[in-house]
């Protein structure tokens, strides 16, 4: 909590952003299906204007904040909604990334799945411990 205190204004919008971000994911994961929530999500961070300056806010600024803002949510089954959400907020902000997704098969022969997003080669969202997916071809939307 006092982390909280000590941010700046243009955080706490930040993190404002983020919570509409992850929350309209969530919700549009609910009821549409996904190709339709990537692409248009994308193409509308791609023509949106620019509500931060790029210089402010680094990759890794973005994933922290949609981190927290999605803690009340739980920690299991979000990292679709995590990765999209911060995919959306890097676009807008001219960064580029690359939502992965990849799958397993878990000790006991169940199908796992698992979505991330990469920048510069790194993991900003959905870092796994002690579990290995393969990565399925990357998720592309072409731009206007």
């Amino acid at each position: 909590m006092n982390k909280l205190l000590r941010l700046s204004a243009a955080e706490y919008l930040l993190l404002l952003a983020a919570a509409v971000s992850v929350g309209v994911a969530r919700l549009a994961l609910w009821v549409v299906p996904f190709r339709v929530v990537a692409r248009v999500g994308e193409r509308r961070a791609c023509r949106a204007s620019k509500p931060f300056a790029p210089e402010k806010f680094s990759p890794q600024r973005v994933a922290w904040a949609v981190m927290v803002a999605s803690r009340p949510l739980g920690k299991e089954g979000l990292c679709l909604v995590r990765a999209l959400a911060a995919r959306w907020m890097l676009a807008a902000l001219g960064n580029s990334s690359e939502l992965r997704i990849g799958v397993a098969k878990s000790a006991d022969g169940k199908f796992l799945a698992h979505a991330w997003l990469e920048s510069n080669g790194k993991i900003l969202i959905g870092e796994v411990d002690g579990q290995s997916f393969t990565a399925l071809p990357p998720f592309t939307v072409e731009h206007p």
